[in-house]
């Protein structure tokens, strides 16, 4: 019966956490969007729309009115793209804002992330382990419509029981493809363009083997990209950081900063929900439940 009603409450809240995000987007273009990060208790967003009970990862517009309720807290990113943390009782109308800079850069990433849809299926942990035995391969990062850093493009793909080189497959947007035998089951790619658009596959390399993994998309991030992320981080806390990163869509970076946040106990639940999400994206999807379960088992 537990279960049963476990189960019941994680589909209800991934519903939840996807209804806005595609609401939002159509209504905004993807322009002129916070989120919520963290919070405790009980936190409410009214809008012209109706009155909503916030979550972590609920997204916000110009204009929402957040309302802390006694003994709550929230925090999160502004549609300016400014920090903004609220206590018990406090209140504060969204405007918009236009601040330019790391404020500018850290907006665009969430309508960015809103309009890749990286939300659509909720499961996790992995802690940075990304070796599990698994009779079929396939990409683990970057994530699909992701990215790399262009100075350390590093990729992962499941591990498959008792083998151990594989065959990467790089295909640019407007060129031809090509292919790096690797031992083990991550690689760093240096061969990549900056700015450009790349699928890659991955397939174990066997003589009897002829089935590859699907296509995943993901895109290099370029110098200045880097830099205004690398700027856009100073400061912030572990569980900001990583919000950061996975709309940024670097969730392995963004899975390492979770966990730093569930050590140091820092909003552990909606650390656990975030990193459940960054995972998800990653398709570590066996491995995801666990910490949902830890999040209603806590309550």
């Amino acid at each position: 019966m537990f279960r049963r009603t476990l189960v019941i409450r994680i589909c209800i809240l991934i519903i939840a956490c996807c209804m806005p995000l595609h609401s939002s987007f159509g209504k905004d273009g993807g322009r002129s969007l916070g989120l919520v990060v963290s919070m405790k208790g009980t936190v409410t967003i009214s809008r012209e729309s109706g009155r909503f009970i916030a979550y972590p990862s609920f997204i916000l517009q110009v204009g929402d009115t957040i309302d802390v309720d006694k003994k709550s807290e929230c925090s999160g990113f502004t549609p300016g793209g400014e920090g903004f943390r609220l206590m018990e009782s406090e209140r504060m109308i969204l405007t918009a804002r236009s601040g330019g800079g790391i404020d500018l850069w850290i907006g665009k990433q969430v309508a960015d992330f809103v309009g890749e849809g990286f939300l659509k299926r909720l499961l996790a942990r992995s802690g940075g382990e990304w070796s599990f035995a698994s009779d079929v391969t396939s990409p683990i990062l970057p994530v699909n419509k992701g990215k790399v850093r262009s100075s350390k493009p590093v990729f992962y793909w499941k591990h498959v029981r008792g083998i151990d080189k594989y065959k990467i497959t790089i295909l640019p947007s407007d060129g031809e493809e090509f292919s790096k035998i690797v031992s083990g089951f991550h690689t760093v790619l240096y061969e990549l363009e900056p700015g450009a658009t790349y699928d890659w596959r991955v397939e174990p390399v066997l003589d009897c083997w002829s089935i590859s993994s699907e296509w995943k998309s993901f895109q290099v991030m370029t110098e200045d990209e880097e830099r205004m992320l690398n700027n856009s981080l100073q400061g912030l806390s572990n569980l900001n950081a990583g919000v950061l990163l996975f709309v940024s869509g670097l969730c392995g970076e963004a899975i390492e900063q979770f966990d730093a946040a569930i050590e140091s106990h820092e909003s552990e639940n909606s650390a656990f929900i975030w990193r459940a999400k960054a995972l998800a994206a990653a398709g570590l999807h066996s491995d995801a439940n666990e910490d949902i379960l830890r999040v209603y088992e806590s309550k």
